[in-house]
């Protein structure tokens, strides 16, 4: 899905640089997440957003019965709660972000923004990323929003 204030970067060879691994373990994002909220003029929320919209999340979940597999659409997610009562989708950039919680979650099932944002739509929740250590809260506004952004993974050859 594209928008039209980003639909010149859809094709835009500079723009569709980076190779895949670029996004691996989420070490990129949090480097970039902690550059943004420390007002590094070399970053911004547009480069944040663009690297969410690109990288892979581990999203804890059970399954709605054992015997089935690991697919999407067996998968219950798990959820957090903020003190007002308001529950959040959590996603992790990496294992070590779970912080060995969601013991009745046992699969960290590893999936693309575009399916974490599916996922919250469907349990009419908003998205919260790394909980436990360098939480960023995504309402389903703005997770709309960043899925409008093009990749920058640049195709296979």
């Amino acid at each position: 899905m594209t928008d039209s204030e980003y639909e010149h970067l859809a094709n835009d060879p500079k723009w569709r640089n980076l190779d895949r691994s670029v996004f691996a373990e989420g070490t990129l994002l949090r480097y970039i997440i902690t550059a943004v909220k420390n007002n590094d003029p070399k970053y911004n929320q547009f480069l944040l957003f663009s690297c969410i919209r690109d990288s892979v999340f581990l999203v804890p979940c059970k399954l709605k019965s054992e015997d089935d597999p690991v697919v999407k659409g067996n998968l219950i997610p798990a959820d957090l709660t903020n003190a007002a009562g308001t529950k959040y989708l959590p996603i992790f950039s990496s294992e070590a972000q779970t912080g060995g919680k969601f013991d009745d979650f046992p699969h960290h099932v590893a999936m693309s923004f575009d399916d974490c944002v599916d996922i919250a739509r469907q349990v009419g929740m908003d998205i919260v990323m790394d909980a436990f250590t360098g939480q960023l809260t995504i309402p389903m506004s703005l997770a709309e929003k960043i899925l409008t952004i093009p990749t920058r993974i640049k195709e296979d050859a």
